[in-house]
């Protein structure tokens, strides 16, 4: 029989000590969850994600319709609109990939990238995956006349076909070595045509089993092009359109009267006659006639247009369209580095002739954000320049002329006196905020951004 063991004073105060920690540790556990400076699990920490970047190129647009429209661009780079540029979505699900071409065939869309990748959206651009392995060759162009019918072009005069959509691809000797910059078909899917460096115009009659070298129309490189029934007209280098009405049989060469290198021409949907092209300096052109005349687009509301490079369009309508690119961010300040970087921009006309400034990633002075409500934040920077979500940093729209609506605000909305430091908004009112800037800039809205008047602190005005 074992003896029986005595608790001594002296055994005591050794257990009481491992006692308590036993006890205390469920509680302690708990507590730390609960603290508010303890470090997040690894599941809340991967939560977040970048629902805006400024800085990037935009390299391409596609209208799905009047209201919505997606572009790509640099570091993955996608920014989509389903109101007719009321709002834009951003989101980079490759940040890897410069994409360089977007094409949509109803829902579905088709990116491709400069590392030869291609990725798919079957939701009209709200999530993408990738298609298979990387391409042999970099890729500039892609297009589909329908969900499982596309072509992709690239480096090394590259022409694949898929017929499933883009899952398996079949190569279509082009014949050249060129870089080729981009393609298109026409509604029947048989004719198309592709330009790229050095001139190089191919077309097809046979959905591109065969392609045939049209020669001697031009010596200038060719970075896009666009095809309605056998309308085609495509832009290059040194203010060059060249157009065709005969399935690209035969070509004129044609000037948009801009004096700039040209990366983007688009038709009007349904439209043989009307179509617009865009390029460097902020060129913007349209012709109602099929390209044999061009009346250049001379001002655009709320930007200066030297500067803001062009390389994409996109058409929903005769009214709707957009053109986007990328500008080299202005510096007021001491930013740290000798080459000031990129910003994208898009802008827009809902008449088909009047233009503005729609919205920018303004990179990289955000000074503040403010969330001042579950759904709705502002986020403010330099030059006046401020953000607004209502759906929870899903979409944001640009708070431009809005800031401007008062005329005593108009002399500090071009240098360093329009910095905007800071926004506040009333306690459980998201339409009542002051934003504050540099040298006692003071603006107050009580609409949700739609007006601003201009106040004063004592001491100033």
């Amino acid at each position: 029989m074992p003896r029986s063991t005595l608790l001594t004073p002296k055994r005591l105060l050794f257990l009481l000590p491992l006692l308590l920690f036993l006890l205390l540790t469920p509680w302690l556990a708990k507590l730390a969850q609960a603290r508010p400076d303890s470090p997040a699990p690894a599941a809340q920490t991967a939560g977040w994600e970048r629902v805006w970047r400024g800085e990037g190129y935009l390299y391409d647009l596609v209208a799905l319709d009047a209201q919505n429209a997606v572009g790509v661009g640099s570091d993955g780079l996608i920014i989509s609109t389903s109101n007719g540029g009321d709002t834009w979505h951003y989101q980079a699900p490759f940040p890897e990939l410069d994409l360089r071409n977007v094409a949509a065939a109803g829902l579905r869309l088709w990116a491709v990238a400069e590392n030869g990748v291609v990725i798919t959206s079957d939701d009209g651009g709200g999530s993408w995956r990738q298609l298979g392995a990387a391409q042999p060759s970099p890729l500039h162009g892609v297009f589909f006349d329908d969900a499982n019918r596309g072509w992709i072009v690239g480096g090394n005069g590259l022409i694949r076909m898929s017929e499933d959509g883009g899952q398996t691809w079949t190569d279509q000797a082009s014949g050249v070595s060129s870089t080729l910059r981009a393609v298109a078909f026409s509604g029947d899917g048989e004719h198309g045509v592709v330009v790229g460096d050095g001139g190089v115009i191919l077309t097809t009659g046979d959905h591109g089993q065969t392609w045939t070298r049209r020669s001697g129309v031009t010596a200038a490189d060719l970075h896009d092009v666009s095809m309605v029934g056998s309308a085609i007209l495509a832009v290059g280098a040194g203010d060059v359109v060249l157009l065709s009405d005969d399935d690209g049989e035969s070509w004129q060469v044609k000037q948009a009267s801009t004096g700039a290198d040209l990366y983007a021409v688009v038709f009007v949907p349904g439209q043989s006659r009307i179509a617009w092209v865009a390029g460097l300096d902020g060129a913007l052109a349209k012709t109602t006639n099929g390209g044999g005349s061009w009346a250049r687009v001379t001002a655009i509301a709320g930007d200066e247009m030297p500067g803001r490079d062009l390389y994409a369009l996109a058409a929903g309508s005769g009214a709707a369209v957009w053109a986007g690119g990328s500008v080299i961010t202005e510096n007021d300040g001491a930013w740290g580095g000798p080459v000031n970087p990129r910003s994208w921009f898009i802008w827009q006309t809902d008449d088909g002739a009047t233009w503005r400034h729609n919205i920018g990633g303004h990179y990289p002075r955000w000074f503040a954000i403010v969330a001042a409500s579950e759904d709705v934040a502002y986020a403010v920077g330099d030059h006046l320049v401020a953000l607004k979500t209502e759906d929870g940093g899903y979409s944001w729209r640009e708070l431009y002329q809005e800031l401007r609506s008062d005329p005593a605000t108009g002399g500090a909305a071009d240098d360093y006196r329009s910095w905007l430091m800071a926004i506040q908004c009333a306690p459980g009112n998201p339409d009542d905020c002051h934003a504050v800037g540099r040298f006692g800039l003071i603006l107050h809205t009580t609409d949700g951004g739609q007006t601003w008047k201009r106040e004063y602190a004592p001491g100033y005005g």
